[in-house]
């Protein structure tokens, strides 16, 4: 089994991840109850690229809520969801086909930081070539106007650690080695599967009745999740904090569950609703048919083969109010009860 580190990790010059045997690169904190990491008053510009994501919109609205940030967000696609939202965050959102590096460089130049997010699109069977390009072409951007401080949703490389392809996670790792390879200042944050999943491309299955079957591959190994709102309380704090942060990797998460707990605390807060697992293989998640199907079937096989060791601890030293499951099913409970009536 390989392990990854907790909270900090360090990038060996194949993408293998190990635990460091002494001195895990931890930070120094105040209070174990409280997080030393705040967003302080600082009049800065900050742009996000995609916003047009799940994660590049959170991020972007979240900052948003601090009337000392000005709020870029760069899109590709204007009709996503998340643009409406922004905007009514007062985010000021531009278009971009992010194939030209000279039109994002201009769009970045004078921001204080990016926060750069890349999208798996899986109905494009290019999708992997494409989403490097468009990670390296903002990269180069970033590096041609100065921008002093990245941030870059990444992940691990399965591919290079264990012959396992999941594109999705793939293309982001070898984004990131391109990063490391120019010398961007940055932080990298490795997020792992998002509650709100649940909303859509994990979505529980209908069988009638008012039950829901819950299909993740996991089996009883507890499976990492977090809140996508706090994602963007983290991005903030990184951003507000950027002498800690800074050639840091973050591996962040609110929770660590089996699937069948995560079935009962729906079942518990959205009664009479009721929710159970269904026991999968990843070979069979593979057979569901999506677009997705096969790179998720390879991610949840991987994750069972690694040790990723995503922290839960650290992760609420630098944001306290970080979100377990039930925390985020209680808070969510309408959203919830309209999707799962």
């Amino acid at each position: 089994m390989t392990v990854i580190a907790d909270c900090s990790i360090r990038l060996l010059p194949d993408f293998m991840y190990i635990k460091k045997k002494t001195g895990l690169n931890k930070f120094s904190y105040r209070s174990p109850r409280t997080s030393c990491y705040l967003i302080k008053k600082m009049s800065k510009s900050i742009t996000i690229v995609r916003g047009d994501t799940d994660i590049g919109g959170a991020v972007a609205c979240n900052l948003a809520k601090n009337p000392n940030l000005k709020i870029k967000a760069i899109v590709v696609d204007t009709s996503a969801p998340e643009v409406q939202s922004m905007k009514s965050c007062n985010v000021e959102v531009v278009q971009n086909s992010l194939k030209d590096v000279n039109t994002i460089k201009d769009l970045l130049s004078g921001t204080d930081g990016c926060f750069i997010v890349t999208k798996s699109d899986f109905t494009n069977p290019q999708f992997v070539e494409d989403e490097i390009e468009q990670g390296q072409n903002i990269a180069d951007a970033c590096a041609a106007a100065k921008v002093p401080h990245v941030v870059f949703n990444t992940q691990l490389h399965p591919f290079k650690i264990t012959g396992i392809s999941a594109r999705h996670l793939v293309a982001k790792a070898e984004i990131e080695g391109y990063i490391r390879q120019i010398g961007l200042p940055v932080t990298f944050i490795l997020v792992p599967c998002l509650y709100e999943d649940y909303l859509n491309i994990l979505k529980p299955y209908d069988m009638g009745r008012g039950l829901y079957e819950i299909v993740i591959p996991m089996g009883v190994i507890p499976f990492n999740m977090m809140s996508v709102e706090d994602v963007g309380d983290i991005v903030g704090i990184i951003f507000s904090n950027k002498t800690a942060f800074l050639e840091k990797t973050l591996s962040v998460c609110g929770d660590k569950l089996t699937v069948r707990e995560m079935a009962a605390y729906l079942s518990r807060h959205l009664a009479p609703t009721q929710f159970k697992e269904k026991q999968l293989t990843a070979y069979q998640f593979a057979q569901l048919g999506q677009p997705w199907s096969q790179d998720y079937a390879n991610m949840f096989d991987f994750i069972l083969r690694v040790d990723q060791r995503y922290n839960l601890q650290e992760t609420r030293k630098i944001c306290p109010k970080t979100q377990t499951f039930e925390e985020w099913v209680k808070r969510n409970v309408g959203k919830l009860k309209q999707v799962f009536p």
